[in-house]
C-alpha cells in the first residue's frame, strides 16, 4: 500500500511500532543508550514534556473519534494497555512500590488535576453510553 493512501490511524499506529521496535532493540543491545538518549532528556523537562504528550494525546484522541471508534472502543483499548503496562510494571514492583510511596504523599499538581478532570469526564461519557 501506498504511503500516501494511509489513514491517519494507520500512519499513527505504524510509527509507534516503529518506535517500539527501535525502542526494544536498543534497550536489548544498550540499555544506557537508550536511557541517555531518550529517558533522561525528555523526562528532564516535565513542562515542556507534559505539553508535547498532552498535545500528542489530544491529536490521537481526534483522529480515534474521527476515525468512527467509539469511546466505549477506546476505553476498552485503554483497559487492554493499562494491564499490558502493569504487567510489564509488575516487574520491578519494589522499585514502583518505592516510587508510588513518594507520589502518592504529594499534593496533585496543576498537571495531575488536567488529568483527573479529562478522565473523569471521560469515564463519564462512557458509562453514559
Amino acid at each position: 500500500m501506498a504511503l500516501s493512501n494511509l489513514t491517519a490511524l494507520e500512519i499513527i499506529a505504524g510509527l509507534f511500532a516503529l518506535i517500539v521496535a527501535i525502542k526494544i532493540i536498543v534497550v536489548v543491545i544498550n540499555r544506557k543508550l537508550w536511557f541517555k538518549g531518550v529517558v533522561k532528556p525528555v523526562y528532564s523537562k516535565p513542562k515542556i514534556t507534559g505539553i508535547v504528550f498532552g498535545l500528542l494525546a489530544a491529536i490521537i484522541f481526534y483522529f480515534l473519534i474521527q476515525s468512527g471508534l467509539t469511546l466505549v472502543q477506546i476505553f476498552a483499548v485503554f483497559a487492554f494497555a493499562s494491564f499490558l503496562i502493569g504487567w510489564g510494571i509488575i516487574t520491578y514492583s519494589r522499585d514502583f512500590l518505592s516510587w508510588a510511596q513518594k507520589a502518592y504523599n504529594h499534593k496533585f499538581t496543576a498537571w495531575g488535576w488536567i488529568q483527573i478532570v479529562i478522565w473523569l469526564v471521560l469515564a463519564g461519557l462512557v458509562l453514559y453510553q
